[in-house]
């Protein structure tokens, strides 16, 4: 019978731990957050770098549809990896003083940054995905030779 008394003995003012943990959590967060983000900068630049200078310098102005892929998924992941960067970085300077300042990032600034930052995560990591997956269908209508109408097609599309 002690037992479920111990299940019913916590504190409800700090569900989640005290605020030594809270700021020790957030804290590693941030750090695995900068972690992530400077390998992701890297390589996304990498490859903006790169597929840059292959799209600029191809021969008489070929169309290259898999470095326009890539630019584009790195051009989203970018956003994606600042957006979650920046939020991290509000949260770990704004841990709560009091306990009506415990919502905290860049959605609860106000009600534009809200819906608008919401709208442009969810739209680019959408995109990636897409862009992902057109890029795979090209690859594979390439490889196929039963497929390679279907090129045209994915390419049409591509550019609508």
């Amino acid at each position: 019978m002690d037992h479920i008394n111990e299940t019913f003995d916590h504190d409800d003012h700090s569900p989640f731990g005290s605020d030594e943990t809270i700021n020790l959590t957030e804290y590693r967060s941030l750090l695995i957050t900068i972690f992530f983000f400077m390998i992701g900068l890297f390589g996304n630049s990498v490859m903006l770098i790169v597929n840059g200078y292959i799209l600029r310098h191809a021969p008489g102005g070929e169309k290259r549809t898999f470095e326009n892929f890539l630019i584009e998924i790195c051009c989203f992941d970018l956003i994606v990896l600042i957006y979650h960067l920046m939020n991290s970085i509000i949260r770990y300077q704004a841990l709560p003083e009091n306990d009506t300042d415990i919502m905290t990032g860049l959605i609860n600034i106000s009600t534009v940054c809200c819906k608008l930052l919401t709208y442009i995560v969810r739209i680019s990591t959408l995109m990636s995905h897409w862009l992902i997956i057109l890029l795979l269908l090209n690859r594979l209508f390439l490889v196929y030779s039963k497929f390679y109408r279907l090129i045209a097609i994915v390419n049409a599309k591509y550019a609508v």
